[in-house]
């Protein structure tokens, strides 16, 4: 493994869009957006393979494999981890595994001292989580209702995240935003988290780790409802 200027595959499906990059120490050198249409599944190894060969690299170039893992998307965490998992274990790479999360206070960093996340859990449910300076979770991760939630901002912490989509009209006038084009997590984000963790040698067990799910799928739901 290479150790100052590490490449490493970057794989972000946490949310409705799924972006795909190659990354070489702290540059993102390529990037591709899969087809939304098709749930990341059926694009996300042929963008792979396509940006890896554009770049004239092979997959035993990786030095790692690093992937969001949410909380977001039942589906896309699936699919994001799933091909993570099977490329860190077929090419016998390190597994970085990033909380989507901290991808996105990563964002704020420099304008912000105390960000609140928030995701959106579907049926007016939300993901939550609050952050101080330098990255620190100041609570757990948890989901609830957005009335819920709603009733527990204040200004003291500035709202970013992908639930804000749904819930931006529904805010207190008092709420404060992070620029919207810092809501979703972006790759070069994920690229500098997962370039601290590689140097650390902070990597994830490939065989069980699983992502942020924090609740179960809505066929699961359904299937629980019906008393299965």
């Amino acid at each position: 493994m290479s150790s100052s200027e590490p490449k490493l595959l970057l794989i972000e499906t946490s949310g409705t869009i799924g972006r795909v990059g190659l990354g070489h120490d702290t540059t993102l050198v390529a990037e591709a957006t899969l087809d939304r249409s098709r749930r990341n599944a059926r694009d996300l190894m042929p963008e792979v393979a396509r940006l890896t060969q554009e770049q004239q690299w092979k997959p035993s170039d990786y030095d790692a494999i690093a992937v969001s893992i949410g909380p977001g998307s039942y589906t896309g965490l699936r699919v994001g981890m799933m091909t993570a998992k099977a490329l860190a274990f077929s090419l016998q790479k390190p597994l970085l595994c990033i909380p989507t999360f901290e991808v996105i206070v990563q964002q704020s960093l420099e304008m912000y001292q105390q960000v609140e996340v928030v995701g959106d859990a579907q049926q007016d449910r939300v993901y939550v989580q609050r952050f101080g300076s330098g990255l620190q979770p100041i609570t757990e991760l948890s989901i609830g209702t957005g009335s819920q939630w709603r009733d527990t901002i204040t200004p003291v912490f500035v709202l970013t995240g992908p639930g804000l989509v749904v819930q931006q009209k529904l805010l207190p006038a008092t709420a404060k935003l992070v620029e919207e084009d810092d809501w979703q997590p972006k790759l070069e984000s994920l690229l500098q988290l997962a370039k601290v963790r590689y140097e650390r040698k902070t990597f994830a067990d490939t065989m069980t780790v699983e992502p942020l799910y924090l609740r179960a799928s809505s066929a699961e739901e359904q299937w629980a409802a019906m008393g299965r």
